[in-house]
């Protein structure tokens, strides 16, 4: 207010994953961040889209895994969900480091599922 000048308090270098998630929907919060930096001028948001679903697999997982057992949602509706969702780190030109943090994460899930069952016995 003394100077009537914008002050940035804080700066994270690492944007979170959901932030190419809003990229996908049309609004490129980096590039309009990189371009207020440099002093150059930044397009303002009019429209963007809406209705993309953005999933977080490994919550997704564990979520899901306990609903399909009550019959919500059904095995096809889970599937279907996969397949439009924009997920966090994968693309389709790259898909390497997504698919091996995935098994690495499934992995985790399995050893604890018997360590789990070996407890019981």
């Amino acid at each position: 207010e003394r100077d009537g000048l914008f002050k940035i308090l804080e700066v994270n270098a690492r944007p979170g994953v959901r932030v190419g998630f809003v990229a996908a929907c049309g609004v490129d919060v980096v590039e309009m961040l990189y371009r207020d930096a440099l002093g150059l001028p930044v397009k303002p948001v009019t429209e963007y889209e809406v209705g993309r679903q953005y999933l977080d697999p490994f919550l997704d997982l564990v979520i899901c895994w306990r609903l399909l057992r009550t019959g919500r949602p059904t095995p096809w509706a889970w599937i279907r969900s996969w397949l439009v969702a924009t997920q966090p780190g994968f693309c389709w030109d790259d898909p390497a480091p997504a698919l091996v943090s995935f098994f690495k994460g499934a992995w985790r899930f399995v050893r604890r599922q018997l360590v789990r069952v070996r407890a019981i016995k």
